[in-house]
């Protein structure tokens, strides 16, 4: 059915409420009607909607559809929307499941995609077991937003995927865990197919794949719960494998490190023998060396020692050798005195230089003074 026009809109309004004796309460309310009409053209089933909402509340006295109906729905956009939360309110009052329920069973009725999907009520009734169930569509069916069609339950307007924001949000939470769910189904396929444990999901997919096997709002069939079940039992066996694996690895490290542990143990007990005997041998080399040093320090003050004796002999060499050359001096002196007075002066300073008793002995006696010589008169 092709989109109307305005103007044909308002050709349609006018003939169906004459058909029947009513009118627009007045020009304005018609003006504003029209142009909420302009902006759902494309959604025929939500102005079918609207309109018959509209419809409901007229006034059969005053034969008007007047503008507190129009406020009444929430306007052409809004009327959808309003119906459907007033039936959630409805649903919650059935049974504190209800609200998870109803809310898991219109996103069966849609794709990770967005669009309609259609289930039957055995379907339903598998997935969401519980009285509460049948009480909920049953609910959904009168309110007509869920219709019977012949394959099945569906959504009464693919508008209330757009324009039922309520909807819309579940399945924009829900789109992760429902295109997951869709890769699980596609593999789950070839591995019933081809039988192939490969293609089995491992670690985090798996993890990931049972999380949302257990989310509302995502319906696995038999065969994707079985690819996860069995991928959950390829994943333990794998556990069991490594864990025995890993046993028997201990075992072997566990006797290789035996041998290690006794090979090192014995080369440690060789190190520390050898270590023993090195030290012993570094404590004598410091004894012999202390015992050196000591020599050495021995020698060093023996040869200072003599060095000043040397020097002392040296010195009282030089000292003798001066007294000598004093002496000798003296000697001559004495050889040369004339006079009592003379020799006298000479002895002293020779005592004075060698000390008076080994001078005496090398002194000449002393001479007796000469005699006046007599002086003869001439004849």
């Amino acid at each position: 059915v092709s989109s109307l026009s305005e103007v044909t809109w308002g050709e349609v309004l006018d003939q169906a409420l004459e058909a029947y004796g009513y009118h627009i309460e007045d020009d304005e309310m018609r003006v504003e009607l029209l142009a909420q009409l302009k902006g759902t053209e494309s959604a025929m089933p939500l102005v079918q909607f609207a309109l018959t909402q509209l419809w409901q509340r007229r006034d059969p006295g005053r034969k008007v559809v007047p503008r507190a109906a129009l406020s009444a729905i929430g306007g052409i956009g809004g009327a959808l929307e309003m119906h459907a939360n007033a039936t959630l309110a409805q649903v919650s009052g059935l049974s504190p499941l209800a609200s998870d329920r109803v809310r898991e069973i219109l996103l069966s009725l849609t794709t990770a995609q967005g669009t309609r999907a259609t289930r039957t009520l055995v379907e339903l009734r598998q997935r969401f077991a519980g009285d509460v169930t049948v009480s909920i569509v049953d609910l959904l069916e009168s309110a007509r937003l869920v219709v019977h069609e012949r394959d099945g339950l569906t959504l009464a307007h693919e508008a209330l995927l757009t324009r039922w924001g309520t909807l819309a949000g579940w399945i924009t939470e829900a789109r992760e865990d429902r295109l997951l769910a869709e890769a699980i189904e596609r593999d789950a396929a070839e591995w019933s197919e081809r039988g192939d444990p490969d293609r089995l999901w491992k670690k985090r997919r798996l993890v990931a794949a049972e999380d949302v096997a257990r989310r509302a709002g995502v319906d696995l069939s038999v065969n994707g719960r079985a690819f996860v079940q069995a991928g959950r039992r390829e994943e333990r066996r794998a556990r069991v494998l490594l864990a025995s694996l890993a046993a028997v690895l201990a075992v072997a490290v566990g006797l290789t490190g035996l041998q290690y542990v006794r090979g090192i143990q014995k080369s440690q007990r060789a190190t520390t023998a050898a270590l023993a005997e090195a030290t012993k041998a570094k404590d004598l080399a410091e004894s012999k060396k202390v015992e050196a040093d000591r020599a050495r320090d021995d020698a060093q003050r023996a040869q200072g020692e003599a060095e000043r004796s040397r020097q002392e002999a040296a010195n009282k060499s030089q000292e003798l050798e001066k007294k000598n050359r004093e002496f000798d001096n003296l000697l001559a002196r004495v050889g040369r005195a004339k006079t009592a007075a003379e020799l006298a002066e000479a002895q002293r300073a020779i005592q004075d230089v060698r000390g008076g008793v080994a001078v005496k002995s090398a002194l000449p006696p002393a001479a007796p003074p000469p005699a006046t010589p007599t002086v003869v008169p001439p004849d």
